[in-house]
């Protein structure tokens, strides 16, 4: 009993019911959204690309905390009044850094897109050197690192999905009992006959409860030694009993 009420499923709906007594309505309405990841199996998909790779992500993040307090150093040196509100941000060295990472990341041009631009006529000097450092952060963080983190994401993604095909296939085209493809099935005997009479997971599956009911019931002593060899090997999760590699309908197999 405990054990099933300390089963993942379980303790999610619990949490579920929770949430529903104890939130406002609105929050209702989240929980909703969130299911569709857990039930929904593209969304699933989406999800999983997302955080699997979360070491990389980590890495990829540092990396550009780092480049940005490059950046934040030359721009609090030399630059801390050229932000478009420069009482407010660029105070001091961590401000500083915060503000780069928080408008650099999320302006399309970088961190130039925050600051006031120089005329060129006027402050030729000035203008050269701002339009290098604001391209080299263009460059450096919002073209190749963060498109390194898209780049994971998608990469991720892509693996997935052809882990998906694979195994789609498998299910639609291979024994699971005893591994053999279709055409390699199809020589002796029909695919579909095969996994539904011969090597039918169903029927291994009830052996197995069976002979488990068995043992709780009437003990170890009563069963045949072949049996008792099975389930050795069931609770080992050792599938050396099943015929891998093997057909009924082909004499090598058999001989």
């Amino acid at each position: 009993m405990l054990h099933t009420l300390l089963s993942i499923p379980v303790l999610a709906s619990i949490l579920e019911i929770v949430w529903v007594l104890l939130m406002p309505k609105h929050w209702v309405v989240v929980l909703l959204i969130v299911e569709v990841f857990f039930h929904v199996s593209s969304a699933a998909v989406v999800c999983k690309s997302v955080i699997d790779p979360i070491a990389i992500w980590l890495a990829a993040i540092a990396l550009i905390g780092i480049i940005v307090l490059l950046f934040s150093i030359i721009v609090f040196q030399f630059y801390h009044k050229d932000f478009f509100e420069n009482q407010q941000v660029c105070q001091t060295l961590l401000t500083c850094f915060l503000e780069c990472f928080n408008y650099g990341m999320r302006n399309g041009g970088g961190l130039g897109d925050s600051l006031w631009a120089y005329n060129f006529k006027s402050h030729v000097e000035m203008w050269t050197i701002r339009s290098i450092v604001d391209l080299l952060f263009f460059v450096f963080v919002n073209i190749i690192l963060l498109n390194v983190v898209f780049g994971v994401i998608i990469d991720k993604f892509g693996e997935f999905r052809d882990t998906k095909i694979s195994q789609d296939y498998d299910r639609e085209n291979v024994c699971y009992i005893c591994g053999n493809d279709r055409a390699e099935i199809s020589g002796f005997t029909d695919f579909n006959e095969h996994i539904t009479k011969q090597h039918n997971v169903i029927d291994y599956w009830r052996y197995i409860v069976y002979l488990q009911e068995s043992e709780k019931r009437y003990g170890a002593q009563q069963m045949s030694g072949l049996q008792h060899h099975v389930l050795s090997l069931v609770k080992k999760d050792s599938f050396d009993w099943f015929p891998v590699g093997r057909l009924l309908a082909d004499p090598k197999s058999n001989s």
